[in-house]
């Protein structure tokens, strides 16, 4: 794996026995189911549905990237976060995550390895986006479903957004999901921890049990569903999702010295690799895979 700059806040959150689980997997309402640039967009699949007209894990979406989840209640998302975000008016019901090329259009390539902000803006806060501080550190946290929770499913979107406000160009992770128009859609983003979380439940065939639950388990040797499907990276994803370091050497109750001031994005690390999930702080000014999706 390639490294990046990064003064790791390395979480074990959970771990569990490796289980081979070869059946569909079960969505967010407990149902079974069965270029150059990063606006070039691969030879697009074909969109599927079930039956009876909805989408179902696993199928292709309308933006030619893979169902990962699905919440007949729904949830709010849009660039605003609201009730009305979807591009149908109302609450979102699905998420799909880009599928491989979607930054080179080639299918099949690695995803791109970029900072999650430009080095002018590496120490700066974003105006807008929800942060999630130490409690998500140390081994086992019981505070970690909070922070999910608080991160937010359909989040992403809002906090991409401002993110690229800032300054933050195509070069960069939330940029570059702005900027890919796969099905000619221009909704794709940086997905939160809290979605990156879900994808993972998908990518290791793990079943729904709620949105704060951890993942824990699962394999990828499955060709229809997760990491093998989607081609997605054994190492660290970037989410839209970003925490505050105070700098090396700093001593409790001294004045923080600008200097040694960093701003981090969370990020989950080895995410497809092992049975146990990590979450990290990285700098953002470091290297990290990006994959996009998009909600509706």
């Amino acid at each position: 794996m390639r490294t990046f700059k990064s003064a790791f806040f390395t979480s074990v959150l959970l771990a569990a026995s490796l289980v081979a689980l070869s059946s569909p997997v079960t969505n967010a309402d407990e149902t079974s189911t069965t270029t150059s640039s990063p606006s070039a967009s691969p030879t697009p699949l074909a969109v599927t549905k079930t039956s009876n007209g909805v989408y179902a894990l696993g199928n292709v979406g309308p933006g030619g990237g893979f169902i990962f989840y699905v919440n007949a209640k729904g949830f709010k998302c849009g660039p605003n976060f609201t009730s009305t975000g979807s591009p149908t008016g109302g609450l979102c019901h699905y998420m799909e995550v880009a599928p491989s090329g979607w930054y080179d259009g080639k299918p099949g390539s690695r995803d791109p390895y970029l900072h999650w902000s430009s080095d002018a803006n590496f120490r700066k806060a974003v105006k807008g986006v929800t942060y999630l501080d130490g409690q998500c550190a140390g081994y086992g946290a019981k505070g970690v479903p909070t922070c999910l929770a608080t991160s937010g499913i359909g989040n992403g979107f809002k906090n991409s957004v401002a993110i690229v406000k800032q300054g933050n160009n195509a070069t960069t992770a939330a940029g570059a999901s702005r900027a890919y128009k796969g099905g000619s859609l221009n909704d794709w983003y940086l997905p939160t921890l809290a979605e990156l979380n879900n994808l993972l439940k998908w990518g290791q065939g793990v079943p729904w049990k709620s949105d704060q639950t951890v993942v824990t388990g699962g394999t990828t040797n499955s060709p229809t569903y997760g990491a093998t499907t989607a081609g997605l990276d054994s190492s660290a994803y970037w989410s839209s999702t970003e925490m505050y370091r105070q700098g090396e050497g700093q001593t409790k109750g001294v004045p923080l010295n600008p200097k040694y001031a960093h701003n981090v994005a969370w990020l989950i690390f080895n995410i497809f690799t092992y049975d146990t999930l990590k979450l990290s702080g990285a700098d953002k000014n470091g290297g990290v895979y990006v994959r996009p999706i998009r909600a509706f």
